[in-house]
């Protein structure tokens, strides 16, 4: 499954702003877009900078591309770190 990895800029504003950590790494599949503060690539993958009118849906225009397996992990105060493998 092909996945689309990106920063969400808005998100970086918004933590910046509200002094908070939200998760700012996405990652976009067929499936839908999970977030995280740490992302895994266990294979090969490419950068790719597009130019309008290429963006992806989020407005991205600079995004890691793979086929290879993605763990994600969310840090949470207080708690134990949330982890999940996309395949």
């Amino acid at each position: 499954m092909l996945k689309r990895i990106y920063m969400n800029r808005m998100i970086i504003a918004r933590n910046k702003k509200a002094g908070i950590f939200a998760p700012a790494i996405c990652v976009r599949t067929s499936q839908g877009t999970e977030r995280g503060h740490t992302v895994f690539i266990e294979g090969r993958s490419v950068v790719r900078q597009m130019q309008e009118p290429e963006p992806l849906a989020a407005g991205a225009t600079v995004w890691i591309e793979t086929l290879a397996r993605v763990s994600i992990i969310t840090h949470k105060e207080h708690e134990d770190d949330d982890y999940i493998n996309i395949s």
